[in-house]
């Protein structure tokens, strides 16, 4: 039942990633470039610009400040898990906050005035089904909480892989990106935070043997 649950985590997020790759590359996620080196980041006010276009930058400085916010919480919770000698139950408490996240993610790009059909249609899915999601990881983790399958010397080599993926993914996700399109950056977003999950499932799965 367990490696179940977490092979259905990979694939659902796997699910996303492909279509957010495909969206982002084949064009599909707005009409935004990159701003130029010098237009004053992201949310700057270039010079010249239309009310329309003023009104753009404002949502993307709206989405991006919702993002850090989020990404900063869920560093933080991710980071901080309870002392635990059960790697299984390691994961469902750092996959937790990550879910919480996604959740916040999707609503921010809505609240931003994210209007791309398919991704206003994949938000509103994420939504739907990381609240279905974090049904289980509260059942599991009841379960597991109430009878723990403790191995202190897995766990610890669970944590520190753990660690160095969270080293890692942080260091790509926390603060990026620097695209000028409201539907672009939450593309991008979302596709290194979809990433994240699917690491952290593979490595629960490297780690969990007793099949619960």
């Amino acid at each position: 039942m367990r490696r179940l649950s977490f092979y259905m985590f990979l694939l659902a997020a796997a699910a996303v990633i492909l279509f957010l790759s495909w969206s982002l590359f084949s064009g599909n996620t707005g009409s935004g470039a990159d701003f130029p080196p010098n237009a004053g980041g992201p949310a700057g006010e270039a010079a010249g610009t239309s009310q329309a276009e003023q009104e753009k930058l404002k949502n993307l400085a709206a989405y991006q400040g919702g993002e850090r916010e989020i990404l900063d919480d869920m560093a933080e919770a991710m980071t901080d898990l309870p002392a635990s000698a059960d790697a299984s139950l390691d994961y469902l408490r750092a996959i937790q906050p990550h879910s919480q996240a996604s959740i916040a993610l999707a609503e921010c790009y809505l609240d931003a005035g994210g209007s791309d059909e398919a991704l206003t249609r994949t938000a509103d899915d994420l939504v739907s089904q990381q609240k279905k999601d974090l049904e289980t990881i509260d059942k599991l983790l009841r379960r597991l909480e109430a009878d723990p399958q403790t191995d202190q010397g897995k766990r610890d080599a669970f944590m520190k892989d753990y660690q160095e993926l969270l080293s890692d993914s942080f260091g790509r996700e926390i603060g990026d990106t620097h695209a000028a399109a409201l539907d672009r950056s939450f593309t991008k977003t979302l596709i290194l935070h979809c990433r994240l999950a699917v690491d952290l499932s593979e490595l629960a799965l490297d780690y969990s043997g007793d099949g619960r």
